[in-house]
This record gives C-alpha cells, structure tokens and sequence, in this order.
C-alpha cells in the first residue's frame, strides 16, 4: 500500500515536511538485514525510497528502487515490481520527464495484464497518475478521462478523501482549460466531501485553489470570500505558511477591487461585518495584508514564497502613490530571486521601472526596463520544450495545409487555363481571317504606340533621376564640407581657449606661488620645512596641468569601465563617485581618434564639477541599447543657470566636440540642486 501514498502526494499538490524525515530513514536503515525474509527487505527499502522522495532525494531514492526490483524479481514478488514502477512514475514526474514517467505508468497497465492481484484504490491511483501526467502535458481531454475513471474506481469504493482528491484534480484541469464553470461545480463538490472526510489543512487548501476561479472571472468580492474561508481553516492546523499566502492574494484582491470601482465605495462583507469601503480604506486593508504575509515567511525563513509578498506589497504602495517605498519592497524582491526565480524578479523590476517613472526619474526607469527586457529574454530562452514542440508542431501542420492549398489552387488555375485556350482556338477558327487580320494589325499599332509611349516616359524619368541625384550629391558633399569646416572651427577655438586656460592656470597658479616663495626667501622669512611644502604645492599644481594637457594611451583601454576609471582617477581625489556600466565589460565602439574626442568631453565635464560644483557626490552612468550610446553624469553640487551665459563652463566648445561624434548634449541644472548632464551618441 505504500505506493499508493507515494502517488497521492502529488494529487495532493504540496510539498511534504521534511521535519524529522532524516531519523525516519536511519531508522528504517538500522533494520534491514540480510537474514530477514526477501519481501521483507522489499517492503524496507521501498519505505526508505518514500521518505527520500518526501526530501526530493531522487537519486538516492531510485537506488532502493533498484534494490527493491532485484530482489523482486529474483523472488518473483509481484507487489515489488509494482511498487518499484509506482515509485519511478512518481520521480520522474517530479522531475518533469513527462514522457517517461507516462512509460512507467503503462509498464504498470501491463502489470496488471499479467494478472497480478491489486485493489481498486491502487487502480484509481494509476489512473489520477496518468491524467495528472497528460495534464503536465497540456492534454486536457486525456486528463480528464483517466481522472474520471479513478473517480468512478473511488466512488464505488466509497473511498470519500481520495474521491475529493480527485473532485480537485478535474477542477484543477477544467481551469486550465478556461472551463470556469465545471470549475467551481467541481470544486464545490470536492471542498463539501472534504469537510466530512479530510483534514482543516486540505479544506483550506481546497478553498485556496477554489478562490483562484473567481479571481481569473474578477469577482473579486466573492474571490476575497472564499479566501477568507480558506484562512478560518488553515487558522486551525496553524498552517502559517498557508495564511501568508492567502493574506498575499487578499492584499493583490483589494488592489484589484480598488481599481474597478472608479471612485465609488463598495459594500463589502469581511471577517469583521458588513463594510462600506472606499479605494483609501481597501488599499489600507491590502496593505495590512501584504505585511502580515511578510512577517510570517520572514518569521518562518521562507524564502520561496516571500518574493509574491514583497511584489504584493510593491504593487499596494504604487496604488497608494508611495513610490519610494514601493520600490524599496521591489527591489529586496529582485535581488532575493535574479538568479532562482525569473518570473518574480521581471515582475520586480516592472514595479521599479514604473516606480522611476511616477517620481519622474526617466534615466533610472529606463534602466530597469532595458533589465526586465533582459530578464524576459531569459525567461523565453527557458520556456518550457513541451510547449516549443506544441508550437512547432501547430507550425508545421500549418504549412502543410498551405501548401496543399496552393498545390490544389495551382491545379485548379491550370485546368481554368487550359479550358480558356481551348476555348480561345475554337473561337479562332470560327472567325474570319480578314477580321482576324485587321484585329491583329490594330493591335499591333497599339502595342507598338504604347511602347514608345512608355519608352518615352522611361527616358524622361530617369533624365529626371538623374538631374534629382546630381543636386542631392551637391547638398550632401556642402553638408559634410561645412560638417567638416564647423568641426575644424571647433577644433581651433577648442585649442585656443585651451591654450588660454592653460596660460591663466600657469600664471594664477604656479607663477603667483613661485613669486610668494622668491619674496620670502628674500626677506628671509621662510623656512626649510615651509620651503619644501611650498615647492610640493607647486609640484603638485604643475602635475594636474599636465594631467590635463596631456591624454594617457588609449590604445590598450577597450572596456568602458576601465576607460571611466582612468578618468575618475585623474580628475577626482576626495569626491565620493558612484560607476555604472551596462552592459558589463562592454567593449567601447569607438576609433582611436573617437576616444580621444569622448576623453577631452568628460575630461572637461570633471574639471567643471572639480572647480565650480563643489559637490561632494558623482554619479556616472554608461549605457548602450541598439544604436545609441548614454553617458549621464549627475553631482550634488551648487548647480547653475542653464540660461545664463555659459562660455567660460566650456560647455559650447564641448557641443562642438561631439558634433564629429554624431552626438547631443542635454543640461538639467538649477542653482541648489546640482547638475545631471546626458550625452547622447548615435552608433549603429
């Protein structure tokens, strides 16, 4: 009989406690000897295979499933052999082989073929695996037909938990197949046995799944009903974890009944009375929800489920315009599942990118949306090979019948074609050869007047063509003639006022220290331990001049973070700077001659933030999406106004600069506030 439980656990849909299971097995362990009776051993080894499949040890299980078969088989032990192919069907649907573990349940038809002996309830429990098989594989129709075999097998067994088991299982299949109406009839049926016959935990997780229908219909008044109901059961097996996730679809529950109302209150009957509710006061209870719901599978360590409830209550606070909470919810969401749980973290990073959006931070909601796009991405890479080869299969069918429909229009289209020559030289034989002479004579004069016509008009269209191309060849060699002359005119003034700045730095700075130093040493008054602190100021002065004056090789730098790094290093020593790059390691698309350009732009935005901003924080941010190229530099700083004038901050010379690069240049700034800077470059 123990093969029928290990099949029911997958009826049953949850994961069985792993609590105490490792002392189950030592002991069942300690007992096995091999002076004991063969079936004995089998009946041992297939206990121990159970607790390990309990512990998702599918390894260690199938080897005392292989032990179990030996001695079956050596013995001729019947009930062995059916217990060993129960217990392979049931891991390996537990471990997605469809295919095989529907091989294994009909190795078992075949067991019975053979006239082994075995009860009705073992029989209906082959039957709800094939169906719970064939509802894995999308096939409905199967599914529901072994389902309700087993379900006549229990029936007439008056097996009553196994028959609301499987009352839940086709309710489970007609939802799945959009059926909600032989849904909720299916589990109202279930949940009524269930409440005579099984135990506080299956009834709530009935009215949990039973919730689900209406929540698909939005109902959502009677949705929140049912899980209510749901919780007064799980209440009393003090099931948390159960609660928790209940509590999360309430909180989603009242943000959706939110949504539909357009402003009008509700009267809705809840666990504490009848309540005329307005969208404030069902956002407030979703959100007491979604709280309680985190702190129970944070008190419980339950890490699996708590991304739902992080989402939960993400998607509460953007209801409620609180956005940088809600974000924050979001992102502990993201960060807990990136890399385990994909569908949850996309969800994540749609709140965030809506969240950036409502605060009106446009780069950063960009950003997460290029995220989800990426996790999307990966989310369809791994999409699931039984629906591919639904989908290739319905394609293929597709283009057979295409084909065959136009190999019978083409047979059709040539018999239509036959018919009308045939047709055509029995009416030729029929006409007079003088009519037919003077008919082929006018048409004759036709085609040959509408050839020329038409040769006429080629000419003068293309003489046309050709004179359009000559002018737009004139226009473009002007545009790249002036291009060049205004990068030229840029490149001059650039070196000019460089030269200057250069010029001002050496006098205000160097020389101003160097006649301070010399009118000290004349009049005696500076010291050796001052003399040596003056000269490394100066020092130091004339480094950053040439720092500036001076490009580093390029020639070996072709990521882009360690191309912003060069530059954070030169130009900052005590500013906080925050670098992000994406993609990571992404080679710069530039030319040698591109780089040193792009390096003097920055170069000359760091030395504006170093010498005007005063700021204490820098954000740079590098990104490349399909054919442009972001480069966003933010501080903290004093900030100016963009509308005054703006030639001593260089930022014209730096506009110039860019415009060999194809690119733009976009200032957000206001006294107070700091500056944020895009540079946008287009690069196919």
């Amino acid at each position: 009989m123990k093969s029928l439980f290990i099949l029911l656990m997958f009826l049953l849909s949850m994961n069985a406690s792993s609590f105490g299971q490792n002392a189950i097995i030592d002991s069942l362990l300690s007992k096995i000897d091999i002076s004991i009776k063969d079936s004995l051993q089998v009946e041992l080894h297939n206990d121990i295979a159970f607790e390990l499949i309990n512990l998702s040890l599918y390894l260690e299980a199938k080897e005392h499933y292989s032990i179990l078969l030996n001695i079956s088989n050596k013995i001729g032990y019947n009930k062995g052999i059916w217990a060993y192919w129960s217990g392979m069907a049931t891991i390996l649907l537990n471990e997605n082989k469809l295919d095989e573990a529907l091989a294994s349940y009909f190795e078992l038809e075949k067991l019975m073929n053979n006239e082994i002996v075995i009860d009705s309830a073992n029989l209906g429990v082959l039957y709800a695996g094939i169906a719970n098989v064939y509802d894995a594989k999308s096939l409905y129709n199967n599914s529901v037909e072994y389902n309700s075999k087993a379900l006549e097998l229990f029936k007439k067994e008056k097996n009553k938990p196994y028959e609301a088991i499987i009352l839940g299982n086709l309710a489970s299949v007609y939802f799945k197949n959009k059926d909600y109406k032989s849904a909720i009839q299916f589990h109202e049926e279930s949940i009524a046995i269930k409440k005579e016959h099984s135990s506080n935990y299956s009834i709530g997780i009935g009215y949990f799944n039973y919730a689900q229908v209406y929540d698909r219909l939005k109902n959502y008044q009677k949705t929140i009903d049912v899980l209510q109901k749901s919780i007064s059961y799980l209440e009393k097996c003090n099931d948390q974890a159960g609660m928790a996730l209940c509590y999360t679809s309430l909180g989603l529950c009242y943000v959706s009944l939110s949504d539909s109302l357009e402003g009008k209150p509700v009267n809705l009957s809840t666990s504490e009375g009848s309540l005329l509710l307005f969208e404030k006061e069902l956002l407030d209870k979703a959100h007491g929800y979604e709280l309680r719901a985190i702190n129970i599978f944070e008190n419980l360590n339950e890490h699996y489920q708590i991304g739902h409830a992080y989402n939960g209550m993400g998607t509460v606070l953007i209801n409620q315009k609180k956005y940088k909470e809600a974000i924050k919810y979001y992102l502990k969401s993201y960060h807990e599942f990136k890399e385990t749980k994909l569908e949850t973290a996309r969800a994540a990073t749609e709140g965030i990118s809506e969240g950036y959006k409502e605060l009106g931070d446009y780069k950063k909601a960009l950003e997460w949306k290029v995220r989800m796009i990426s996790l999307q991405k990966d989310i369809d890479d791994k999409t699931n090979p039984i629906e591919l080869g639904k989908q290739q299969a319905n394609l293929i069918y597709k283009q057979a019948k295409k084909i065959e429909t136009l190999k019978h229009e083409k047979e059709l289209s040539a018999a239509n074609l036959a018919f009308v020559k045939r047709e055509s030289e029995v009416k030729s034989e029929r006409d007079n050869r003088n009519k037919w002479l003077m008919f082929v004579g006018v048409l004759l004069v036709l085609i040959v007047s509408a050839f020329l016509l038409v040769r006429r008009n080629l000419r003068a269209k293309n003489e046309l063509l050709l004179e359009s191309e000559k002018v737009k060849s004139t226009k473009i060699k002007l545009l790249e003639s002036e291009k060049k002359q205004t990068v030229l005119i840029s490149s001059l003034d650039g070196e000019e006022k460089e030269r200057e700045r250069i010029a001002l730095e050496l006098h205000d700075g160097v020389a101003s220290a160097l006649t301070g130093v010399r009118l000290k040493l004349t009049t005696g008054k500076l010291s050796t331990l001052e003399l040596e602190r003056n000269l490394k100021e100066i020092n130091q002065e004339i480094r950053s001049i040439s720092h500036q004056l001076a490009i580093p090789s390029l020639k070996n730098i072709e990521i882009a973070e360690l191309f912003f790094e060069q530059l954070i290093s030169h130009a900052f020593s005590q500013t906080e700077v925050d670098l992000s790059c994406f993609p990571e390691n992404d080679l710069l698309p530039f030319t040698a001659s591109e780089k040193k350009n792009v390096y003097r732009v920055v170069q000359e935005l760091f030395q504006n933030i170093t010498k005007h901003a005063q700021a204490t924080q820098v954000m740079i941010s590098y990104s490349r999406t399909e054919g442009e190229i972001n480069i966003i530099i933010e501080d903290n700083g004093l900030g100016f106004n963009t509308h005054e004038d703006k030639k001593g901050i260089g930022f014209e010379n730096i506009r110039k600069r860019l415009l060999s690069l194809n690119g733009e240049l976009s200032i957000d700034s206001s006294p107070g506030r700091g500056t944020c800077i895009i540079i946008q470059i287009k690069k196919v």
